[in-house]
């Protein structure tokens, strides 16, 4: 909801998301967004007809929003529609394309699957750990130890 945002002076922010298929309970949970991304919603936020409710919404070809929130599915299929136009093989992308690549880009930061379960509100480590799988393979016990003993 619009209302659930809340934007900094340093051109940073906060979203409250108040229920999500991992908190069907709706204790909910805040999240930053970094400048960048606050900086996008600010200006997709400047789309008429968006002042309250729903964040994200179709828009009508006059260029106002609907009321209504995006269906379930449109962010697949808008992923998807994005990937097509890039030139990317639009089969292997889904709906979950972005935590996927929130938690590997974390990984590779040096985050650890705990930092990357809160970030991701994951209740266990089985999906965030799949989706880096690899990249914590390469930083695992067996790579440390190889990597200290100069590569043997």
């Amino acid at each position: 909801m619009v209302e659930d945002l809340t934007f900094a002076e340093d051109g940073s922010g906060t979203a409250l998301i108040a229920r999500s298929k991992t908190d069907q309970e709706g204790a909910g949970a805040v999240r930053w967004l970094s400048p960048r991304t606050a900086a996008a919603l600010r200006s997709w936020l400047d789309c008429p007809g968006i002042a309250t409710g729903p964040v994200f919404r179709a828009v009508r070809k006059n260029g106002v929003a609907k009321p209504s929130p995006l269906e379930a599915g449109e962010i697949a299929r808008l992923l998807k529609e994005m990937a097509a136009k890039a030139g990317i093989d639009s089969t292997m992308i889904s709906g979950h394309s972005a935590r996927v690549g929130m938690s590997q880009d974390l990984v590779a930061a040096g985050a650890d699957l705990a930092a990357v379960m809160q970030a991701g509100r994951w209740k266990t480590p089985t999906m965030p750990g799949r989706y880096s799988e690899h990249l914590l393979a390469a930083k695992g016990a067996v790579a440390q130890y190889y990597r200290r003993r100069g590569g043997a």
